[in-house]
Formats: C-alpha cells, sequence, structure tokens
C-alpha cells in the first residue's frame, strides 16, 4: 500500500482465542495489524534503477570512445609499421641497423596488440565479442605467433624454440583470437624472462589441443598465482616494476581461451619460470 508518505507494507492476519471465543463457537475474536515502513528499502530500489541506467551509458560511451581512439591509434601505427618493413628495399642494411630496425618492429607490434586487447575488452564488456570458427591447423597459428613475438625475444637474446608436430594438428576455432592468445603468453614469457629460452610447444590430446609456453624466466609466487589473471593487476615488486605493463595480457588470454571453450592454467616456480598451458577444444561442440 503507498501513502502520501512513502511506501509501507500492511500484514493483517486473524486472531483465535484459544478458548470459545466470543460468539461461543471458536469464531475469529479480532485480528493482528502489523505495518512495516519500506520506504528506504524503495529509495534505494530507485537509486540502483537509476544508478544502473547510469553506468550503461557511461558503459556504452567508453565502448565508443575505446573503438575510436583504438582506430586513431592504429592508422599512424600500421604506417610506422609499413615503413620500417620496406627500409630493407633502400639499401642493405649492416648488422647494427638489422637490430635497431627489428626493435623498432618488435614494439610497434606490442603497442598494436595492446590495442587489440583494450578494444577486445571493451567489445567483450558490451556483449559484442564474437567467435567466428574455422578449421585451422595448429602449428600455422603457432608458427604465426612466434614471428610477432621473436623480434622481441632476439633483442633481449632470448632462444625462441617451437615444438610442433610433424602432421598438421587440425582444430575448429577462431584464429584470430586463438592467435592473440598465444601472442599474449609468449609476449609475457619474454617480458618477464632475462636470459634462457622462451619455448611455444603444441601437441594433441583426447579432443583437445594444448599449447603450452615455457619460459626461464623469474617464476611466480604460489600467493600471486591466482591472481595474475586478473585484469589491470600486477605483482608489485622490486623484481618486476621495471617490466612495466598495463596488467591486461594475461587477462585477455584466459578470456579469450574461456570464449573458445578452453581454458588457462598455470605452474611456476620462483626463480626456476612458468608454464602457462592452454586447451583448446578440437571442435567447437567441444567445448
Amino acid at each position: 500500500m503507498r501513502t502520501i508518505f512513502g511506501w509501507f507494507i500492511v500484514r493483517i492476519n486473524p486472531y483465535r482465542s484459544p478458548d470459545e471465543g466470543v460468539d461461543g463457537v471458536g469464531g475469529i475474536d479480532g485480528a493482528v495489524v502489523a505495518c512495516f515502513d519500506i520506504t528506504a528499502q524503495k529509495r534505494v530500489e530507485a537509486e540502483l534503477r537509476e544508478a544502473r541506467i547510469a553506468a550503461d551509458a557511461a558503459n556504452a560511451a567508453k565502448g565508443t570512445f575505446l573503438t575510436t581512439l583504438s582506430h586513431e591509434f592504429r592508422t599512424p601505427l600500421n604506417g610506422m609499421l609499413g615503413y620500417a618493413d620496406i627500409l630493407h628495399l633502400d639499401g642493405p642494411l649492416n648488422a647494427a641497423q638489422l637490430r635497431k630496425l627489428e626493435r623498432i618492429k618488435a614494439g610497434g607490434w606490442h603497442l598494436a596488440a595492446m590495442i587489440d586487447e583494450i578494444l577486445a575488452f571493451a567489445l567483450r564488456d558490451e556483449g559484442r565479442e564474437s567467435v567466428r570458427a574455422e578449421r585451422v591447423d595448429a602449428r600455422e597459428v603457432a608458427r604465426a605467433a612466434q614471428e610477432l613475438v621473436e623480434p622481441a625475444a632476439e633483442a633481449k637474446e632470448l632462444a625462441f624454440v617451437l615444438d610442433v608436430p610433424e602432421n598438421p594438428v587440425e582444430l575448429e576455432t577462431d584464429v584470430g583470437k586463438l592467435r592473440q592468445v598465444l601472442i599474449n603468453l609468449c609476449g609475457n614469457a619474454v617480458k618477464y624472462t632475462r636470459q634462457g629460452e622462451v619455448r611455444l610447444v603444441v601437441r594433441e590430446e583426447t579432443g583437445h589441443v594444448v599449447f603450452e609456453v615455457r619460459d626461464t624466466g623469474i617464476g611466480i609466487a604460489p600467493e600471486h598465482q591466482s591472481r595474475v589473471f586478473d585484469r589491470f593487476w600486477q605483482v608489485e615488486s622490486a623484481a618486476t616494476r621495471s617490466f612495466g605493463g598495463m596488467g591486461i595480457g594475461l587477462a585477455a588470454a584466459r578470456e579469450f581461451s574461456r570464449l573458445l571453450g578452453g581454458e588457462v592454467e598455470l605452474e611456476s616456480e620462483p626463480g626456476r619460470g612458468s608454464t602457462f598451458r592452454v586447451w583448446i577444444p578440437r571442435a567447437r561442440g567441444d567445448a
């Protein structure tokens, strides 16, 4: 019942005397009336509805902003990478110049990957992220990831080893998203490895294709392993602060893996490196 003063709930229950009652036949003697003021609750509900509407509007504006920003960043970045690719045509480059050129390209591809991750998060939050599955050889996806990450490994004088089967490893998945998962995991491995190697392994298991990214880096403490996949979370320590980054690479890898029907798991020991294992179903129906 609503009055001009606010919202109330009124409950009326009949009362029966344990004796015969006033009518002599054990009828109803009266009623118990309880009145509850729920005005504050209704006010909170209205405020929550208004906040939800405002949040949805802000989220839509954020998506539009990030999409526009992604386009504005991507256009000049593609030009930079394109000119870096054609520098070879202007004449032979010595070894030192080639190393510097590879570092420029590695930095450019790293920025491009970050732009893709931010845009993908915006699309997922808006519910517009979709999966476009196709038949693909998992070895080719791994090789594409290697080509993009290997320059960054070479710049740090790290070995990048690709370990794939001799025969094709077919699966049905979204190639772009799977490649981004591998780029993120391999790039993260390169970032946190000072010496040694990063190894990308592809193997088959019943109903799944497994990708393993192993490194000889600084490792992750047990108390932090449950949080490394959180968005924008990074270990704050002297050992990790110098590596930089936004803390979205591993989060994107897990979210994309789950979007493909798979999962990512971690094994790590401080000072002895890490292994990220990605399980992707062979077919979309197996997810």
